[in-house]
């Protein structure tokens, strides 16, 4: 699953991953703006009737875990 953007504030480092293979409409912001930037979801109807459900989950990781040690 590929990451298709990082974010870093302060010491925080999000990192948002494709987990559909580019299944959709919406880029990342556009996901992230209609969730407010925080977990949640959004429900998107295609022109042909086909469901999208997007979903934001925030999963904290310790730094131990972290290999790049520079993001802790």
């Amino acid at each position: 699953m590929p990451v298709v953007k990082t974010i870093q504030e302060g010491n925080v480092t999000t990192e948002i991953i494709d987990m559909t293979d580019g299944v959709g409409n919406l880029s990342t912001d556009e996901i992230l703006a209609k969730t407010g930037g925080m977990a949640g979801e959004h429900v998107e109807i295609g022109p042909d009737g086909t469901k999208y459900t997007y979903s934001v989950e925030v999963e904290e990781v310790p730094c131990s875990l972290v290999q790049e040690r520079s993001l802790c």
